[in-house]
């Protein structure tokens, strides 16, 4: 008998299992149901498992071979896990499964089955003998079951789900594979819900980078619809910058906007439409004229194709308009430059880079004695040279050196020759790279008998000689050693002309380039030619001097001597470094956010490209100068000046007051120079000016008489021009951040309203029905208890009345404060409308403690929607007498205003606080305890529904005006001539 209830007892526990294994895993697949992602699905499988205590599961998934299973997921605790791997070296929780050497898995991936067995002989045919029990023995799963059943998605097998069980587990199959099937669907879901977030994001990718690719566009791009004239839909950054209208003052308004006159947009329109019946799509327009906001005019391309839809039916247009300006500029210096060649005196020649001549100018065929161009183009340039080998030099040392000068003998079409100044260079494109050589000739036959001459007169070549300018040294040919020097040698190398006779010529050069010299000049000498190039000498006192050097060959008195010319360029190569300087500057002015940035780097310019002891950068404030920044001055002295009055003397107020460059080489004879004692002899003050307006002046100073010359002055001038465009882009810059930021506090704005708005509908249709029924409710109990009802019963009948209407007046607020319902015009007299409100406040008790003064002036009848207007003014009364709670003065005024009717609501209340006054028109923004804050929004929404406005002034203690303001003359369906929109609500 004990042995039949034991029996009774085990199949009791087993049957308790059987249900809660069905429950378990009832249970998870609940918990699974809906989850959207992957990981997040097998955490659940993972938590849900390892809080039963009793149950373990694995998600094992086919690589992409098909050959192995991975281990993805496995509820075995980690410790074990950790313990399995320090003891077998292997990654169990990342373990792969040979299918080729699993008869089991193999069995469940690659026939579908769902089996039953022991994890011991899993663990057998995975782990070597040596492994397999100890792994059993750590992981837990001597003597245990486990369910195996394929893992599915769409059908196809990609898994295997193993679940633990006890030896009854072929009971257990049927609610393992049910939680199979559910993981199966969940990952399917979860797979979609994937694939369908990243279409969304690529969606969202790609519009975002059409919008940058639509703004990053450098021509104007509009949509357009199908009218006539068409309206502007959308427009991208470009159609802002190149016709100078506000994308909000483009869209909405018909492309007649952008057209010079009501001709030219017919004009265009009888160009486009016969273009587009005869299908010639998309349609292109080379050059036609457009208007700037500012009322210049431009020539432009366009460009249109038709916006179609489903069905193939134009619903739009998109056009291209590319402004033509710069390109019609760029075209008009090109023609200027070509017939500056054409008509040059000096004979010009283009050349490929295989030295055949493609373009030669007039007097080129004139110098060398043809008629036409077909005779020379296409023919080698060194056919024109009387030394073919001297001609293959110079191109040589173009594409070594990029350019070359000296003296070529040439022959003609008949065969005489003249002797020829050449200056060939090698044109390059903006990487570097050569396109074509470009080389200038002058006859210098005349030059050449008077050099002759010259030569042949040893007096007249003395005077020459010692008075030139330029610094000339006589070399001999064979040896190099300076036989002779003029004056000017001797000053530009700060040596005598003893000192300077019997030095070899290289010995004028840094010590480090004397080598180099040599070589050149031996060349130079074999060639018998005239060489022109830049150099360095060194002074005695070892001052290195940058010179420009024209050496030529020659005989003097039977011997051949190198005369040599040498020009000092310093003062070039200054004003290079300051053209370098500038470029610089100009670069960092592009970059710059603050005046105090653009100061800095003005003022570091001019440092650089001019040297001076003290300089300025002095503001334009109205008619006075204000000092910004400043250089040079003592540390222990502040800047000279606060500021200068423009009627006052001063050489940077004459610059300011004149608009141009003053320069003081000594300011001792100027009457108009007012200093410190700083010792200054000399200034220049150039304005800084766009166009006609003077922003600002930079200004120099020295303690040296004639510091500054007009080399300088460019220099300067150049940088005050790059500085003007840096004030006015950061002006610009400055504007656009403002427009930004207002822009996105009103979408915000918007956006709130459109919320509000959703909410006030639903409100609106949901608690008017309700409010109707109790208000005919409280009608009918009035007229059916009669005059004679209870005087407590009648009380309670009107508050409920009463507070039925408030609650109405607060939906029509609210509803009025998010949406725009146009007003029903009527011609009324808005007297009598004030009279109206006063009368429907007083019978709702609000004036009870207030008293009402009326001042109605003469004012014509206007077109309003009187409910509406109504509406405003019963809240702006009742406003004024919550205001009075203990009693006071309302006075109500009406009167005309440079055409508009005022209308205005002072009482003595307790008034608003000035933080208050900024938000009194902020939709759900009160100070009452009762009320949602809508009814000022709801006002100001009406009010400029009618092209009105309305403002308040107030003092805290000493009660408030608001003044309604509303056109005498407004076109149907509202918005007409009013006030702008920054005047429309405010306070003041």
């Amino acid at each position: 008998m004990g042995r039949i209830v034991g029996l009774e007892e085990g199949m009791s526990r087993e049957f308790l299992d059987l249900i809660e294994i069905m429950q378990f895993t009832e249970r998870v697949s609940a918990r699974i149901h809906g989850v959207t992602e992957e990981d997040e699905i097998f955490r659940v499988l993972k938590e849900e498992f390892r809080k039963s205590g009793k149950y373990s599961m694995s998600v094992s998934v086919l690589t992409e071979d098909k050959k192995e299973l991975r281990v993805l997921v496995t509820s075995a605790p980690s410790e074990r896990l950790e313990e399995g791997e320090r003891v077998t070296g292997l990654q169990l929780g990342d373990f792969k499964i040979d299918l080729d050497r699993s008869e089991i898995y193999r069995r469940v991936v690659r026939g579908g089955e769902t089996l039953k067995v022991r994890v011991s002989d899993i663990i057998d045919e995975l782990l070597p003998p040596s492994l397999s029990s100890s792994v059993s023995k750590i992981l837990g799963y001597e003597g245990k079951f486990t369910i195996l059943t394929p893992l599915r998605k769409y059908g196809e097998i990609i898994g295997v789900f193993a679940m633990s069980s006890t030896h009854l587990a072929e009971y257990f199959i049927p609610s393992v594979q049910a939680l199979a099937h559910h993981l199966s669907t969940a990952l399917e879901l979860a797979e979609e819900c994937t694939l369908r977030r990243r279409a969304e994001e690529e969606l969202r990718r790609q519009a975002d980078l059409l919008r940058r690719a639509f703004d990053s566009m450098s021509d104007a791009v509009f949509i357009l619809d199908s009218k006539v004239p068409p309206t502007i839909l959308e427009c991208n950054k470009a159609a802002s910058i190149i016709f100078g209208y506000d994308k909000e003052e483009m869209v909405g308004r018909t492309t007649a906007l952008l057209h010079v006159d009501e001709e030219a947009l017919r004009e265009f329109q009888s160009l486009l439409y016969p273009a587009v019946e005869a299908g010639h799509l998309p349609f292109h327009l080379p050059e036609f004229r457009m208007r700037r906001k500012d009322g210049s005019i431009f020539p432009s391309e366009h460009l249109m194709t038709e916006l179609l839809d489903d069905q193939g039916e134009r619903v739009g247009w998109v056009s291209i308009v590319r402004d033509l300006t710069e390109r019609k500029r760029t075209e008009e210096e090109l023609r200027i430059k070509e017939k500056a060649i054409e008509s040059s005196i000096n004979a010009i020649a283009f050349a490929d880079l295989e030295g055949n001549l493609i373009y030669v100018n007039p007097s080129f065929l004139k110098m060398w004695g043809y008629e036409s161009e077909e005779e020379v183009i296409g023919r080698a340039a060194v056919e024109f040279w009387q030394m073919r080998e001297e001609a293959e030099e110079v191109v040589k040392a173009l594409f070594e050196e990029g350019g070359w000068r000296g003296e070529l003998v040439a022959v003609r079409r008949d065969g005489s020759t003249f002797d020829a100044q050449v200056s060939a260079s090698m044109i390059r494109d903006e990487a570097g790279n050569p396109l074509c050589i470009m080389a200038s000739f002058l006859d210098i036959t005349e030059r050449k008998r008077a050099e002759e001459a010259l030569r042949e007169s040893e007096e007249k070549y003395r005077a020459l000689f010692e008075n030139a300018n330029d610094a000339i040294f006589i070399a001999d040919v064979e040896t190099g050693i300076i036989l002779d020097v003029n004056r000017a040698a001797e000053r530009l190398m700060g040596r005598s002309r003893e000192e300077l006779i019997g030095m070899h010529q290289s010995q004028l050069h840094p010590a480090e380039k004397m080598e180099y010299y040599k070589e050149r000049f031996r060349r130079h000498i074999q060639l018998g030619r005239a060489a022109d190039f830049e150099a360095e000498i060194v002074r005695k006192d070892g001052t290195v001097v940058p010179v420009y050097i024209s050496a030529s060959v020659l005989t003097l008195h039977g011997k051949r001597v190198i005369l040599g010319l040498f020009r000092d360029i310093t003062r070039l190569k200054k004003y290079e470094e300051g053209l370098a300087t500038l470029h610089i500057h100009a670069t960092e002015l592009n970059q710059a956010r603050s005046l105090e940035e653009i100061c800095r780097i003005t003022l570091d310019a001019m440092e650089r490209s001019l040297g001076f002891e003290l300089a300025g950068f002095l503001l334009l404030e109205g008619n006075l100068l204000r000092i910004v920044d400043t250089r040079g001055y003592p540390s222990s002295l502040s800047p000279p000046f606060e500021g200068l009055s423009l009627d006052g003397p001063g050489v940077t107020v004459k610059a300011a007051r004149t608009g141009k460059s003053v320069l003081v080489p000594d300011t001792r004879r100027e009457e108009i120079y007012v200093g410190v004692d700083f010792g200054v002899l000399s200034e220049l003050a150039v304005p800084v000016k766009m166009g006609d307006e003077v922003l600002a002046v930079l200004n120099v100073e020295s303690t040296r008489p004639n510091a500054f010359d007009e080399q300088d002055q460019v220099l300067l001038e150049i940088l005050a021009s790059h500085t003007a465009s840096a004030m006015v882009n950061l002006r610009y810059f400055n504007e656009l951040e403002r427009l930004v930021e207002e822009r996105t506090k009103r979408l915000r704005e918007a956006e709130r309203l459109a919320a509000i708005g959703q909410l006030a509908a639903i409100l609106g249709h949901d608690l008017r029905n309700p409010l109707a029924v109790i208000k005919n409710s409280v009608f009918y109990l009035k007229m059916k208890l009669g005059e004679g009802v209870d005087p407590k019963v009648r009380k309670h009948l009107e508050i409920i009345d009463r507070e039925v209407d408030t609650t109405n007046n607060i939906i029509n607020n609210l509803l009025d404060a998010v949406r725009r319902k146009p007003p029903v015009l009527q011609e009324r007299d808005v007297n009598e409308i004030v009279l109206e409100a006063l009368q429907n406040c007083s019978e709702l008790g609000k004036l009870k403690k207030v008293e009402v003064r009326t001042r109605l002036g003469e004012i014509p009848p206007v077109k309003v929607d009187p409910d509406q207007i109504k509406r405003v003014f019963v809240n702006l009364i009742c406003n004024a007498a919550e205001a009075m709670p203990e009693g006071g003065v309302l006075e109500i005024s009406t009167g005309m205003r440079d055409g508009f009717i005022e209308v205005s609501f002072r009482d003595t209340g307790v008034g608003i606080s000035e933080e208050n006054l900024k938000r009194l028109f902020t939709p759900f923004f009160t100070t009452k305890p009762k009320g949602l804050g809508l009814g000022l929004t709801a006002c100001k929404n009406l009010v400029e529904n009618h092209g009105g406005s309305i403002k308040v002034e107030s003092k805290l203690g000493e009660g408030s005006t608001f003044t309604v303001t509303l056109p005498v003359e407004m076109e149907d369906g509202g918005d007409g001539p009013g006030p702008s929109a920054q005047e429309k609500g405010g306070y003041v």
